[in-house]
C-alpha cells in the first residue's frame, strides 16, 4: 500500500474490469486492516467517464498504516458450528454451483447446507452498477435478511462474497454488519465433517457498520 502511494488519512478508490469482482475484495481487506477511507468504482473501469492512460504512473511513497485486523469482519471454519440459528448464510457463487451441478475449481459439488443462494451478480442491474437501495433491500428481504439480522457471507475463496458485503451495506438494512468466511468451500466442507447438500435453512452474524461506499460518476 505504501509503494501505491496510500497515506494513513487518504481515501482509497478501488476498480478492476468485472464490475467489482475483484475490487470489493480489495475494499473489505483494507477495512479488515483499519483503512476506513476506502470506496469502490461503480461498475468498474466502465464506468470511468473520463479519458485512460496507458503509461506508468509513479507517486511518492505512503505512510498508510496496517493495524490489528478487525476479527469481527471474518468468521473462522471451524467456527461455523458455533454460528447462532437465527443467522442467514449467503453463497454468492453462481446458481450452478450452488446446486452442484458443476464446480470447475473445488473438490466438491454442491454448497454449505443451511444457505442461500445470493449470487454476486444479483446485486448488480444491466449496465453492471449496483441497484439503487431499494431494490438491493427486496433482494436481501427475498434472501431472508431483515433489520438487525445477522449474516456471513462465502464463496469458493473469499472474492465474490465481498460484493454481498458491500450491497448489504448500501442498502437501508445498513445496520447489519456482515462478516466472511474465510476458507474455501471444499476446505470448510472438509474440516468441519459436514456434506454438502441442497437444503435451504435460515441461517449468521455481522462487522463495523463504517464503510467507505462508491463513488457514482457521471457521464
Amino acid at each position: 500500500m505504501r509503494d501505491a502511494g496510500v497515506n494513513r488519512d487518504c481515501t482509497v478508490v478501488v476498480y478492476d474490469d468485472q464490475h467489482g469482482f475483484t475490487a470489493c475484495r480489495l475494499w473489505w481487506t483494507l477495512r479488515y486492516f483499519g483503512h476506513d477511507g476506502v470506496a469502490v468504482l461503480d461498475s468498474g473501469l466502465a464506468g470511468w467517464p473520463g479519458p485512460l492512460a496507458t503509461g506508468p504512473h509513479s507517486v511518492p511513497r505512503g505512510d498508510f498504516v496496517a493495524t490489528e485486523p478487525r476479527m469481527s469482519m471474518k468468521v473462522e471454519y471451524e467456527g461455523v458450528r458455533d454460528l447462532p440459528g437465527g443467522c442467514v448464510l449467503l453463497d454468492a457463487r453462481g446458481p450452478e454451483r450452488y446446486r452442484g451441478e458443476v464446480e470447475p475449481t473445488d473438490p466438491r459439488a454442491g454448497h454449505i447446507p443451511g444457505a442461500f443462494s445470493a449470487p454476486w451478480g444479483g446485486n448488480l442491474d444491466g449496465a453492471g452498477r449496483f441497484k439503487c437501495p431499494d431494490e438491493l433491500v427486496r433482494r436481501f428481504r427475498d434472501l431472508r435478511v431483515d433489520d438487525g439480522c445477522d449474516v456471513v457471507a462465502y464463496c469458493g475463496s473469499g472474492v465474490s462474497a465481498c460484493v454481498n458485503l458491500l450491497a448489504g451495506l448500501l442498502d437501508t438494512l445498513s445496520t447489519v454488519v456482515l462478516p466472511i468466511v474465510t476458507g474455501v468451500v471444499s476446505s470448510l466442507t472438509s474440516a468441519l465433517g459436514i456434506t454438502i447438500g441442497n437444503a435451504d435453512y435460515l441461517g449468521i452474524r455481522p462487522p463495523d457498520p463504517t464503510c467507505g461506499g462508491i463513488p457514482r460518476l457521471s457521464s
